[in-house]
């Protein structure tokens, strides 16, 4: 997964130990229920991935490029509503105003709602139906 790759593991333990994730808590990457950690977690682990700029902004361009790179493909007709996601996701974003740091993690909030929660319903749970 994307949070196990060698460069990314490493910022998200920093991310981890800063906002002192319980142990249990990190099991968040495979449980839909995002909010039983802190926002701005996420909003540190976004920054790593570059979903979130240096600054807390949202960087449509590195985001999107993510999901390019990844050959969805594989996903058949699930694809389609990925690319729903990525659009609703652009859109509750484009509400989150501001550069002070509460926005910052409003931010790292909806994403992990979008790229963790969302995505992990549609390509987890669909399929046991």
């Amino acid at each position: 997964a994307w949070y196990d790759e060698p460069y990314n593991k490493k910022g998200f333990d920093e991310c981890i130990e800063k906002f002192h994730v319980q142990p249990r808590e990190k099991g968040s990457f495979q449980k839909p229920d995002i909010s039983s950690v802190d926002p701005c977690f996420w909003a540190c682990g976004f920054k790593i991935l570059g979903f979130l700029d240096s600054e807390g902004q949202y960087d449509l361009e590195t985001t999107h490029s993510h999901y390019k790179k990844e050959n969805l493909s594989y996903l058949g007709e699930k694809q389609e509503k990925v690319e729903e996601i990525i659009e609703q996701c652009d859109a509750a974003l484009e509400k989150i105003t501001g550069t002070d740091p509460k926005a910052e993690c409003d931010r790292g909030f909806q994403l992990a709602k979008c790229y963790v929660e969302d995505m992990r319903k549609l390509l987890f749970e669909d399929s046991r139906k």
